[in-house]
């Protein structure tokens, strides 16, 4: 095989000029920043963070707002799991290799609405992704999902957790759990004298089946708690 840079430098130089340029013009994936979310639709407006540079200009320029950007939420035809999305949140785009002007409304199998190839108008929206050290944390040891100040942890072992300002609601429940059944302890203990003998509650026996109940429903929230 020839080696064109050495026995014709200027092919070469045009070749990988011409290569050069097209990897300009090509879009592959990048991160962007929300503008606008519409969630009945499930597209965003967004503003990509890299800037365009020219060659032979001194100044990059800022790209346009991609408008009406599909946004990825995992989903199938009856069921989905949605984020809240607002300005400034960051999303990564992917671009297609072929247009999606006539997909986004029709969907469907068919043929490109025109010839363009990974071109910044067919982007598609992925949100999650930020600058290392920003967002909330991830966590190791658990599935995480957290919204504002409510975190749910999942975990390996069986374990939950559901824990906001207030507290941790397993542990909550099972606080209330004991409380109640410590309650219907004290009151089938109560006896009151008639004729000088002790008599227990009329209802002690659905009294001591409430405490067994409480029981079990204890027993089982353990299973759950952290």
């Amino acid at each position: 095989m020839k080696n064109v840079k050495n026995e014709n430098p200027d092919l070469y130089m045009l070749m990988n000029r011409i290569i050069s340029m097209r990897l300009a013009s090509l879009n592959t994936v990048m991160p962007a920043i929300i503008d606008k979310f519409d969630a009945e639709n499930k597209t965003c407006d967004v503003t990509p963070v890299f800037k365009k540079k020219y060659i032979n200009e001194d100044n990059a320029l800022q790209l346009p707002v991609i408008q009406n950007v599909p946004i990825v939420f995992p989903q199938t035809s009856n069921s989905i799991i949605s984020l809240p999305m607002k300005r400034g949140d960051s999303v990564l785009l992917v671009f297609s290799q072929r247009s999606l002007e006539d997909w986004k409304t029709k969907g469907g199998i068919l043929e490109p609405a025109d010839k363009r190839k990974h071109n910044i108008n067919d982007a598609i929206a992925i949100p999650g992704v930020f600058p290392i050290g920003q967002g909330l944390k991830a966590d190791n040891s658990a599935i995480k999902v957290q919204n504002g100040d409510l975190t749910v942890l999942v975990y390996e072992d069986g374990k939950i957790e559901i824990k906001n300002t207030a507290g941790e609601l397993v542990s909550i429940l099972s606080d209330l759990c004991e409380e109640t059944k410590n309650l219907a302890t004290e009151i089938a203990n109560i006896t009151t004298l008639v004729m000088g003998a002790p008599v227990p509650p009329s209802n002690v026996a659905q009294l001591t089946l409430y405490i067994a109940k409480f029981n079990a429903v204890l027993t089982k929230l353990n299973t759950f708690k952290k």
